[in-house]
């Protein structure tokens, strides 16, 4: 049984050759698989959806964050398999959650202040545009 408490004791969390059981590992396979998955629909919905520049660029960068995580874990996995010693260590499991919520927190910032701001620009450029001549 998995206990937090214990996790976070120097001994636990500082083991450079941790045991994993074989259900952790296909259980991490799935995550690192579904991740993947997610990543590819994005990326399959930016490309059909026709979008904006800056729609675009926003699913594109949430796509590349699921595909960055489900590529690590996936390796981490295996490195995990294969008992490497310093690589399979599970202080990597924190650090790797700092760096994928500094990550999401940057994506959150684009959404929040780029988007919006993008948006106000296309509808001004549009409204500019229905009072030129058209083509005929």
């Amino acid at each position: 049984m998995f206990n937090i408490i214990k996790f976070f004791t120097p001994s636990y969390f500082l083991e450079l050759r941790p045991y994993t059981y074989p259900s952790t590992i296909k259980i991490m396979i799935v995550i690192g698989v579904i991740l993947l998955i997610v990543a590819v629909v994005f990326k399959v919905y930016a490309i059909k959806k026709k979008m904006p520049g800056y729609q675009l660029r926003l699913f594109n960068q949430i796509a590349v964050w699921f595909a960055t995580f489900g590529g690590l874990e996936l390796f981490w996995t295996w490195l995990k398999y294969e008992r490497v010693s310093y690589l399979s260590a599970r202080f990597w499991s924190v650090i790797l959650l700092f760096i994928a919520l500094w990550w999401a927190y940057r994506i959150f910032l684009y959404w929040q202040k780029v988007v919006p701001q993008a948006q106000k620009q296309a509808q001004t450029h549009q409204q500019y545009l229905k009072y030129l001549p058209k083509k005929k």
